[in-house]
């Protein structure tokens, strides 16, 4: 961002602390690492890693069991939204929302992700519930 706009501020608008950089901003901030933490190591457990790379890796593999991969590429692309969305709002001044409201909210999201498929009639993912109720235990 600094590179495009050099009037930017290049601090991470959530720990305000370090130069906000991808990897930063999403594992090492204190903000974003707890989000990612929260949602994603009981999911991952041995393999669970803040490396941008390994973790692109794991989750392109298409040898993943179904469940276990639907929910780790969900929990992913939903942290990551949410926690740029978050950066986003404090960079427009809106009030910063507290990591364990962000959390509560991931979760609710994909148990809601869950549901809406399991609605629709897809039995191939009965399990995620249950598999996300025990990786958030």
């Amino acid at each position: 961002m600094v590179t495009w706009n050099r009037g930017a501020s290049g601090t991470c608008a959530l720990c305000q602390n370090h130069l906000e950089t991808r990897e930063h901003l999403f594992f090492s901030c204190p903000y974003g690492s707890r989000v990612w933490a929260a949602l994603a190591k009981g999911l991952l457990k041995a393999r669970f890693t803040t490396d941008w790379s390994l973790l692109l890796e794991y989750i392109s593999d298409q040898h993943l069991d179904r469940v276990e991969g639907f929910l780790i590429k969900y929990v992913f692309q939903a942290a990551v939204y949410t926690i740029w969305r978050e950066r986003n709002q404090r960079r427009h001044g809106e009030v910063p929302q507290p990591v364990e409201g962000l959390i509560l909210w991931l979760d609710k999201q994909v148990r809601n992700q869950i549901s809406s498929i399991r609605i629709k009639g897809d039995m191939r993912y009965e399990a995620a519930y249950q598999s996300w109720i025990k990786a958030r235990s």
